[in-house]
């Protein structure tokens, strides 16, 4: 009752109570966003498979071996015929495009006459072989020199004698070598100018006498062999 008196006596007296005061708000700071810098999308880069062995650059020690036909001059020799030429190539690739080496050639000729059954002919040489490797798509192109020493020797099986030609020799050689299994393989074309120095014949009695190749009449030959290489 005296609350109720209180508050009619207020009311009519025209005071009220305060209202309460909202507590002030606080701005809330602002931090800027920093700006990232725009980029465009980078295009896809191609795809580039790792080089195969057979495509890397070799170096080291290079091979050779070789076989095939041989077709020598028939006013350079008077008994010798076409025939069979094997023998190969040990050097060292000291670049890619680049090897020298140390080469061997064995010929076996068949006589040039028929009569001739018992007559046997062989050649050799050894040779210096400079080679310039040439890489295409699928193995590379070897371009060489050849510059050595040669023999041929032909002997009689019913005479027991023989005659020999030695000299000097110089030529060049082309080989398409494609990688196959790891190995560079292909036909190899050789063409060589033989220089005769001198000429030696020994008798059945094993006298043996020699001159001067020119003096005998025998003057520089030819000789052109096919063959199938194998480079390791």
């Amino acid at each position: 009752m005296v609350q109720a008196a209180i508050v009619l006596a207020l009311g009519l007296t025209g005071v009220m109570p305060a209202a309460a005061q909202p507590y002030p708000a606080q701005p809330y700071p602002q931090q800027p966003y920093p700006a990232q810098p725009y980029s465009p999308p980078q295009a896809p880069q191609p795809y580039v498979p790792p080089p195969s062995p057979e495509e890397t650059d070799h170096q080291g020690i290079e091979a050779s071996l070789f076989l095939g036909a041989v077709f020598p001059d028939r006013d350079y020799v008077r008994d010798v015929g076409r025939g069979v030429r094997f023998g190969g190539i040990l050097g060292f690739r000291f670049a890619p495009n680049f090897s020298i080496g140390g080469g061997l050639d064995i010929d076996v000729h068949s006589p040039h006459h028929q009569t001739s059954a018992d007559l046997t002919v062989i050649g050799a040489a050894i040779n210096i072989v400079p080679s310039l490797h040439l890489p295409i798509s699928r193995g590379e192109i070897i371009l060489s020199g050849k510059l050595g020493a040669s023999v041929i020797d032909v002997s009689s099986d019913l005479e027991s004698a023989n005659e020999s030609l030695s000299g000097m020799l110089a030529g060049v050689a082309v080989t398409i070598a494609l990688n196959v299994n790891g190995l560079r393989m292909g036909p190899m074309l050789q063409a060589e100018q033989h220089m005769p120095g001198e000429s030696c014949s020994t008798d059945s009695a094993g006298i043996k006498t020699c001159a001067d190749a020119s003096e005998v009449g025998i003057d520089r030959g030819m000789f052109y062999s096919l063959l199938f290489a194998i480079w390791f």
